[in-house]
């Protein structure tokens, strides 16, 4: 029973310490390599990127929906180095973030709510207080909706 145990121990040591493997990735940045290079991830067929090795920008191919075909583009991905670039990035693509504070939750109702006019409890009955419940939950996801950065779409010309 020991042996199987030791056994046991040492397999799973031994496979805890195994890294994951990392996949190479040949660059090639030289004056005579060419500008736009593909890289594409051998496990997920979809992760394709095409990078400019001038400006560093970088476009993934992506298959876009539509009534007739699903044509295959390149589109643009953002990149963010450090704090001010993502704070610049969400000021481009939700530039009404200041409104989030003008939208203030409620507070959630609770059975044993008083009605501070009355003094008296706010809710006659169960069925009351689940119909200002579900209320209040339709208006939070509603605020909570309203609250979310929406990106900037630019304008048809």
């Amino acid at each position: 029973m020991k042996r199987i145990l030791v056994v046991v121990l040492f397999a799973a040591v031994s496979f805890a310490q195994q890294a994951p493997k990392k996949l190479p990735i040949k660059t090639d940045v030289s004056p005579s390599a060419p500008r736009y290079q593909l890289f594409v991830n051998p496990e997920i067929r979809r992760d394709t990127l095409l990078l400019d090795t001038v400006t560093g920008k970088i476009w993934r191919m992506t298959e876009m929906s539509g009534p007739l075909n699903q044509p295959t583009v390149w589109k643009y991905e953002d990149r963010i180095d450090n704090n001010e670039q993502e704070i610049a990035w969400w000021k481009s693509h939700a530039p009404d973030l200041d409104h989030r504070d003008q939208l203030q939750a409620s507070p959630k109702p609770k059975i044993d709510d008083v009605d501070p006019q009355t003094g008296k409890p706010k809710y006659a009955n169960y069925s009351e207080y689940e119909d200002a419940k579900d209320q209040w939950n339709r208006q939070e996801t509603i605020r909570e909706f309203q609250a979310l950065p929406r990106p900037s779409v630019p304008p048809k010309h």
